[in-house]
């Protein structure tokens, strides 16, 4: 994903083991409501996207 699509404060990262798993059962869960096949689905490209810092904002709004 390129970086000018993400906000201030935000990277994008690859996706760990537990992140797969938790889209998995996620999806299959979905699907299981509307009779779809997960497999196109969870099998897809992720990106994920977390904060820079535990105060991504901070200098924005403090003197810190």
């Amino acid at each position: 994903m390129p970086e000018s699509l993400l906000g201030i404060g935000a990277k994008a990262t690859e996706l760990e083991d537990s992140d797969k798993m938790l889209i998995k059962e996620l999806t299959e869960e979905f699907s299981s409501y509307f009779g779809v096949d997960p497999k196109p689905i969870y099998e897809s490209r992720f990106t994920k996207i977390v904060p820079i810092s535990h105060r991504p904002y901070a200098k924005m709004y403090t003197d810190d």
